[in-house]
């Protein structure tokens, strides 16, 4: 009879058969649909409330198992009315998150905007915005500000979503019909792929390209390469952050950078929070409620539970599915700021390799995106920087090509203000990658070398350490994040480029070499960042003449190979 009062059947026909809206869009529809799904799970949990007491009593006078009772009247209309209950309800979930993925950048632009408003003022209130303080004193003046600052902005997408989903999966749990359970349990797990970590994912990486694109944009930093000093580096960096919204080559007038990236900031924030923070809370959730709605012994609870594993990271396949949407895109945030200091990174090293000649190879931006990032004239003879032998070429090279002044300026102009809105953990990752880029820079420079003098050791020892100087400065810039777990995540992410630098300044003759070779082979110091062969090959580098490895080291090598620079 509420069944057909209520129409179920046919608005169940009408959801499975058009897959679209039960009801009209507004929100008195889908509350509409929400209060009649409401009493149909309280409906759904007296059937199978009765069937449970029916089979208990019969069971009791017949005095057998209550399998003879699978199939009545009574399992057969809960299984009916279950059925149009898991159709309406994934309907409404489905639309709801529909809705949600047509705001959802509007929603992250809302917030980065907001925060932005807030960190212009901050900003005019400090002499600097390169200080180490916290906002707190900005509490008195104004809380809204001190609130925003002291807060990771994130968009409310992955809450309401979460939402959403939670409120259908509780529902059906509650009602403890295991046929209806399982079904709408199985299919919100493919909804929050395809629906809501799809939306997510999506909307970092266009504010990502948006970013990009604007960032591409600026003659300045496509010319860094030219640049023939500091300032003008530093300049060049800042002019991506224009003050005001400018027209370049005749196009409509955009949006500044620093609010593209904030956008871009507050999407992987958002994404992070629903991979790391909603996700589990979701599947906890979800788990007690099944514990309170069947028996432990309920072979039906066994099947729930298995389902609901899905969502629990480290192992559950649509945790690890969040979780590498999360890391693909800071990774791709990471090479938005990689790209304009590895140009830096490059062009230091190559005019650097003129040391110590009379005349200096002219290279500029157009011999760049011409010949690729390793053209220098070939018409000027070349030392390269790591193959010098001469003490004066050596102090000239040090003075003149020095990478930690040049580096820092041109980080501390773009890095804080492109972290200023991301979370801690997020920050610590894209640190990590950005050091590993260059790092991998440095790695190729030292194997494009003729040889490797111990002068030219020292200067790799140099550089790495440049490199990691600038990124800490640039990290200790940035009021929301703490400099101390960024330094570690530098650190981690030139592990391979201090390692070849430590290897390439400690080895002093035959004997060095093989002892590092023979601790490779027994699994000791570096070996589980370098490899064998990588310490074979840096160790011709630096001129030692090496015996053939063993066969049984080729052997190893090739079953239990490390990740090459290249990989990387």
């Amino acid at each position: 009879r509420f069944a057909a009062e209520q129409r179920l059947a046919s608005l169940a026909a009408s959801a499975q058969r058009r897959d679209s809206d039960t009801y009209d869009d507004s929100d008195s529809g889908a509350e509409t649909l929400d209060a009649l799904l409401e009493d149909t799970a309280v409906v759904l949990q007296r059937l199978e409330t009765w069937d449970r007491f029916a089979r208990h009593i019969a069971s009791t006078i017949v005095h057998c198992s209550t399998t003879i009772f699978a199939n009545t009247r009574l399992t057969q209309a809960a299984a009916e009315l279950g059925g149009w209950y898991a159709l309406l309800e994934l309907n409404l979930l489905r639309n709801g998150l529909r809705l949600e993925a047509k705001q959802c950048f509007d929603l992250v632009k809302e917030r980065a905007d907001f925060f932005w408003r807030a960190y212009q003022k901050a900003y005019q209130q400090s002499s600097s915005i390169t200080t180490n303080k916290k906002f707190d004193k900005y509490a008195e003046d104004d809380d809204t500000l001190a609130a925003v600052l002291e807060d990771t902005p994130i968009s409310a997408t992955a809450d309401d979503g979460m939402y959403a989903i939670k409120r259908a999966l509780l529902r059906a749990a509650s009602t403890g019909h295991g046929g209806a359970c399982g079904n709408i349990l199985s299919e919100t797990i493919n909804i929050l792929d395809a629906s809501l970590l799809h939306d997510l994912s999506t909307t970092a990486h266009t504010c990502i390209a948006q970013a990009q694109k604007r960032l591409a944009k600026q003659r300045a930093l496509i010319d860094l390469a030219a640049a023939d000093d500091v300032d003008a580096l530093t300049d060049a960096f800042r002019a991506g952050f224009a003050s005001t919204a400018d027209k370049i080559r005749g196009e409509a007038t955009e949006e500044k950078l620093e609010v593209l990236c904030i956008r871009a900031q507050v999407a992987i924030n958002t994404l992070q929070r629903a991979a790391l923070e909603l996700l589990p809370k979701l599947a906890h959730d979800v788990q007690l409620e099944l514990g309170a709605s069947f028996a432990k012994t309920d072979s039906r609870l066994i099947q729930l539970d298995a389902l609901t594993q899905e969502l629990f990271p480290p192992k559950g396949e649509t945790a690890i599915r969040f979780e590498h949407a999360l890391h693909a895109a800071v990774e791709a945030y990471a090479k938005l700021l990689l790209r304009p200091l590895a140009v830096v990174l490059n062009d230091k090293l190559i005019s650097a390799n003129s040391a110590g000649n009379t005349e200096e190879p002219t290279v500029g931006a157009s011999d760049f995106h011409e010949f690729g990032a390793g053209f220098v004239p070939t018409e000027i003879p070349i030392i390269h920087r790591y193959a010098i032998e001469d003490d004066d070429a050596f102090a000239t090279s040090s003075q003149l090509n020095d990478l930690a002044p040049v580096l820092t300026d041109a980080a501390d102009a773009l890095i804080p203000f492109a972290i200023s809105a991301l979370s801690a953990q997020s920050a610590e990752t894209l640190f990590e990658n950005i050091a590993t880029g260059l790092g991998a820079k440095i790695e190729t420079h030292i194997f494009n070398a003729p040889k490797i003098t111990p002068l030219g050791a020292v200067l790799v020892d140099k550089d790495v350490r440049a490199i990691r100087t600038a990124l800490v400065h640039a990290a200790s810039l940035n009021i929301h994040q703490q400099s101390f777990q960024l330094a570690t995540a530098i650190r981690s992410g030139l592990s391979r480029a201090l390692a070849f630098a430590d290897l390439l300044l400690q080895v002093q003759d035959l004997d060095d070499a093989y002892f590092y070779l023979s601790q490779a082979q027994s699994g000791t110091s570096n070996s589980s960042i370098l490899s064998y062969q990588d310490l074979r090959d840096a160790l011709l580098l630096r001129g030692f003449e090496l015996a053939p490895p063993s066969s049984s080291q080729q052997k190893k090598e090739e079953h239990h190979p490390t990740t090459s620079s290249t990989e990387l």
